[in-house]
């Protein structure tokens, strides 16, 4: 369950869409500043959208849910810390 992936302070990547090789990744990476018992709240450092950089704002922030609907996938959610929950 992506619940159980990260702690507040970890890094994370949440991707919008799963990975597919005919298309560019999007997903956000940052450092999760808070969790509740539905998703995670993150910071946002990193933003990829169709393979391409996007501008991150200053203070910008993601809640990003633990599950959804439509196209949830096992590692829709991945914890980056090297000391991690899931490292």
């Amino acid at each position: 369950m992506q619940r159980n992936i990260a702690l507040v302070g970890d890094i994370v990547r949440s991707y919008d869409f799963q990975p597919m090789p005919d298309r560019g990744e999007s997903y956000i990476e940052g450092i999760v500043i808070s969790k509740t018992d539905y998703s995670y709240t993150i910071a946002v450092q990193k933003r990829l959208f169709a393979g391409e950089v996007e501008m991150v704002a200053v203070g910008e922030t993601v809640e990003t849910p633990f599950k959804i609907f439509f196209g949830d996938w096992e590692g829709r959610i991945a914890n980056l810390s090297p000391h991690g929950v899931a490292a």
